[in-house]
């Protein structure tokens, strides 16, 4: 206690005298006597060394406390000379560098004795100073001389391999420590006996550079005492847990001590550690026995990892075996239960499912095929042919004897699997299409199936009288079969076209085939404005109202002018009565189709009759049937009343069969389909009409539509 209390007032944190201290003075230096006591006794070293570090504090038990204690003094002192924000300049420029030396000087972690020697060139590397002699030099001075944390020592001459101290080193190193009572004293002012005196600071372990005459051995450092290499260690922990690098090398040592006590697998870092260890620890700084205890971990981790891997791909494999079973047998009844829309997606679909499938599917062929076999079975078995066609040719036969004699709705998905085996089939469809032994719907369902052999197009040789069998058996099909057919034979649409545009007036053909002409017709040509504009002035009232949505847009260009052309075309006096009839129909079509296009006073060619009044009789009799409004007729009324007006003679008697036309055609109409708004006005000019008009017919057609409308009284009234 007499040589704390020394040091204390040495720096001027005890009063002169023991009998002035404070309590909390006095419970300090008992602490901390105790605290440094091994078996009773204090090193003086130890007590130099702890002086010096709580030379900066106040000399009381709460300060002792927060450096913690004796024994965490010299982890505290080493943080706040290296580290802190109020540390020396100079002393956090070498931080780093301190670290580095300070740690190859510790000795193994099994062990506190402070033995560990490294030479001058072992630490100038370590420090990252090779390439910088003037900052080692610093370094090294402050470690030494200023702080006492290193000391020097010499090694024998004929040792160059195993660092030992020399005589003289060892003297010297012993007297550093047993001087480090006296220089602590020394530099605060006191001699041993306890007076001031004003010396400088001793040197204790001279400059790193020292090379003393007669002295040619290589200069080594040890730590100062054992009583740092706590300290040190716990100093150096804390600081390399601030870094994943840190902590890596950390956990790179500590495996690397429970290895080496104990080499088993269990003691090997993790692969999570294993990693991150090669990630962050650059392998030159690796001891050698680091560099074993990583190579034994590698191994052991690649085994280890190669297990697992094998592991889950026999799981993997296992799993999506069974996964591959379940699926096999979901799709075989999806199959057994699809629609036919439904196959081909579910057929494709199959085609990625592994052979394995075809053990699930022969037995539905088998039942299929058995004599016994109801429908139901039947049924199941085209799925499953549809199936193994692909790599199964024995399925070919049956399935095109499905396709000429089955279910319609199958021929679609049986012609698309089919396709690959084009080569083989056509032929022998083609014998059955121009068989004229074979029945009728046998020899359209093979032209079906040669339709699809080549996907959208078709290079099958079709002659003209296969077309038109085609297009025979394909308008005489009921008409809910009707699209599904046209899609069928898309492919060959346009091909069909005459032999359709033959059906779509011909007197041997039913009205339900024309119908079905039309609309195929429509399907496959409607783009072609003119082709339509023709098959409308040829077409009934039903067949127009198919037709009229494709030319309605052309509303100029040829279509227009082929109309416009149609209207002023005048029967031949040669002209047998049933061409004549023809002619005016065909005009009479033409006539409503440019009026209900826009057109109020272009058609009027159509009703300028001389002789033949047949374009007249058929205009009035379709104007309702064909979709012309009321409205419609009233303007065109308008338009020809102006232009009758404006004409004299022959011109005049001509434009009034225009009129008488018009007037005939609103007597198609109810009175009630008249726009109210119209009404008052239409009747009023009627009786004009049919009072003034010196025109026979106009005169008699505006009397026949009072009457006609009801309005019979005004006509009396002038009778």
């Amino acid at each position: 206690m007499r040589v704390l209390g020394l040091f204390g007032r040495a720096f001027s944190k005890l009063p002169d005298s023991s009998s002035q201290w404070t309590k909390d003075q006095q419970d300090f230096v008992r602490q901390a006597v105790a605290g440094l006591a091994q078996d009773r006794k204090v090193v003086s070293v130890r007590l130099a060394l702890f002086a010096e570090m709580m030379k900066s504090r106040d000399w009381t038990p709460e300060a002792l406390k927060e450096v913690g204690g004796t024994e965490g003094v010299g982890a505290t002192f080493l943080e706040e000379t290296f580290s802190s924000r109020t540390a020396p300049p100079q002393h956090r420029h070498h931080q780093t560098a301190a670290r580095a030396v300070l740690a190859v000087l510790l000795p193994d972690s099994t062990t506190d004795i402070k033995g560990q020697m490294r030479s001058q060139a072992e630490l100038q590397e370590a420090a990252g100073y090779q390439h910088r002699p003037s900052d080692f030099r610093e370094l090294m001075r402050t470690l030494d001389s200023e702080l006492r944390l290193i000391t020097p020592t010499d090694v024998l001459p004929d040792s160059p391999g195993e660092p030992e101290a020399s005589a003289s080193g060892f003297v010297r190193s012993q007297a550093v420590r047993s001087g480090f009572v006296t220089s602590g004293l020394a530099s605060s002012g006191f001699n041993t006996t306890g007076s001031v005196e004003n010396n400088p600071p001793a040197d204790a372990g001279g400059s790193p550079t020292d090379n003393s005459p007669g002295n040619n051995s290589p200069r080594c450092y040890q730590l100062t005492h054992d009583y740092l290499v706590p300290s040190l260690r716990d100093w150096l922990t804390r600081k390399q847990r601030e870094t994943r690098t840190g902590r890596a090398e950390l956990k790179l040592a500590e495996r690397t001590a429970l290895w080496t006590a104990k080499p088993e697998n269990r003691h090997l870092p993790s692969l999570t550690e294993w990693l991150n260890i090669r990630w962050l620890v650059k392998r030159n700084r690796w001891s050698e026995t680091q560099q074993r205890m990583m190579r034994r971990a590698g191994r052991h981790h690649v085994g280890r990892t190669a297990v697992l891997v094998l592991c889950f791909l026999l799981a993997g494999a296992t799993v999506q075996f069974i996964l591959a079973g379940q699926k096999a047998a979901s799709l075989v009844e999806s199959l057994k239960t699809a629609s036919p829309e439904q196959l081909i997606p579910l057929v494709e679909q199959a085609d990625k499912t592994p052979r394995s499938l075809d053990r699930l599917l022969r037995p539905l062929i088998e039942q299929g095929d058995a004599a016994n076999a109801d429908a139901a079975a039947a049924a199941v078995a085209l799925p499953a042919r549809l199936v193994l066609v692909k790599h199964d040719v024995a399925q070919i036969k049956p399935l095109s004897e499905m396709l000429l004699a089955g279910d319609l709705d199958f021929v679609e998905p049986i012609r698309n699997r089919l396709q690959p085996h084009a080569d083989v089939l056509r032929p022998q469809w083609i014998e059955v299409l121009r068989n004229e032994r074979e029945s009728a719907p046998r020899r359209f369902r093979a032209a079906l199936g040669l339709v699809g052999m080549d996907g959208d197009t078709s290079n099958t040789d079709w002659h003209d009288a296969d077309l038109y069998f085609v297009a025979e058996q394909l308008t005489s099909s009921c008409a809910e079969y009707q699209p599904q057919l046209r899609n069928l034979l898309r492919p060959i649409g346009l091909r069909l076209v005459p032999a359709l545009d033959t059906l779509f007036d011909s007197e041997t053909a039913t009205a339900d085939q024309q119908i079905n002409a039309t609309m195929a017709l429509a399907d496959y040509a409607g783009d072609n404005g003119e082709l339509m504009a023709q098959l409308l002035i040829r077409a009934t009232a039903q067949q127009t109202e198919l037709l009229y949505p494709k030319v309605a847009e052309f509303k100029s260009g040829p279509v227009r002018d082929g109309l416009l052309a149609l209207t002023k075309e005048q029967p031949d006096e040669n002209l047998g009565q049933l061409d004549r009839v023809r002619l005016g129909r065909r005009r009479a079509n033409a006539a409503i189709t440019l009026l209900r296009q826009g057109e109020r006073d272009a058609w009027f060619d159509a009703l300028r009759i001389t002789d033949d009044p047949e374009s007249l009789s058929q205009f009035v009799a379709r104007c309702q049937k064909w979709g012309v409004t009321p409205e419609e007729l009233l303007e065109s009324l308008q338009r020809s009343t102006a232009i009758r007006q404006s004409a004299s003679g022959a011109a005049k008697t001509i434009e009034s069969r225009v009129m008488y036309g018009l007037l005939l055609a609103l007597g198609s109409y109810a009175v009630d389909q008249i726009p109210d708004d119209s009404c008052e006005s239409l009747f009023a000019r009627l009786r004009d009409l049919y009072e003034k008009d010196p025109s026979a017919s106009i005169h008699s057609a505006s009397g026949w539509l009072l009457r006609h409308w009801g309005r019979g009284d005004d006509v009396h009234k002038d009778g």
